[in-house]
């Protein structure tokens, strides 16, 4: 992944965009966790990856991922650190 020297090549109404819906799928998949604290995990976590990511697709999956994975951890339940390998 390529960084982008601390500004985020994804506009700014895109990423607004990306956490709402976030959130909003997120708040669906975690019922047991308050919404506001679904909103400030999301928001913590496309925080530290909106200056790393240059599409908005990309943003929006790295951002699922990483809110899934802390939501879970959250409630308990361990998750496992692994990292996806591509064909090369």
């Amino acid at each position: 992944m390529s960084r982008n020297r601390g500004r985020s090549h994804v506009p700014g109404p895109a990423v607004e965009d990306v956490v709402a819906a976030t959130v909003a799928r997120m708040t669906v998949r975690h019922p047991s966790v308050p919404d506001a604290v679904v909103g400030g995990v999301v928001y913590q976590a496309a925080v530290e990856l909106v200056c790393t990511v240059a599409d908005g697709e990309q943003l929006r999956r790295q951002l699922e991922r990483r809110v899934h994975a802390r939501l879970l951890a959250l409630a308990g339940t361990p998750v496992p650190i692994t990292t996806v390998r591509e064909n090369r």
